[in-house]
């Protein structure tokens, strides 16, 4: 679709600036291609959508529930909470270290977890059989990839249409 052709279109554009960078004189085709036009998402949950959507989630396994519930009460990336680590956690003091090198912008992000997360987050801990990530994946040493069946799920379960993962942020 339209976003996909923005994105190759993108990436052939700067593939061919670079190599000019560093000494290709042919013609770059890409340079006067325009882009399609693009809408931006603006879907929310609705407040008449909440019970449904907390029942759904509760419904589903302590891994899913929590990742679910820890998206939406630290407002983080999919990614971020994905591969969140003890390491970056402080619950005492109650923050989340995101390093440079896992943010999007390549910088350190500190967000501050509010009690309900904190004690996801303590339980979560205790039922960590000593991984490094707080949500551990199938393989050992390695963190949950998205956990697309549960999403499916949740929105079947919730009849709420049109919700991203992405529209819990």
């Amino acid at each position: 679709g339209p976003y996909a052709a923005n994105r190759v279109l993108a990436l052939l554009r700067a593939m061919l600036n670079k190599a000019d960078e560093i000494g290709y004189t042919g013609v770059n085709p890409a340079a006067g291609v325009r882009l399609f036009r693009e809408t931006a998402r603006d879907r929310f949950m609705h407040p008449q959508e909440m019970e449904a959507f907390f029942r759904a989630v509760e419904a589903e396994p302590p891994l899913f529930r929590d990742f679910y519930l820890l998206l939406l009460l630290t407002g983080a990336r999919k990614s971020n909470v994905l591969a969140m680590k003890w390491t970056d956690l402080d619950l005492e003091a109650g923050y989340w270290r995101i390093g440079e090198t896992e943010s999007k912008n390549n910088s350190v992000i500190m967000i501050p977890l509010v009690a309900p997360a904190v004690a996801i987050l303590q339980e979560r801990r205790e039922a960590a059989n000593g991984s490094a990530w707080v949500f551990p994946g199938h393989k050992h040493g390695t963190h949950l990839r998205t956990p697309q069946k549960a999403w499916q799920r949740i929105v079947n379960c919730s009849g709420i249409v049109g919700l991203r993962i992405h529209d819990l942020r």
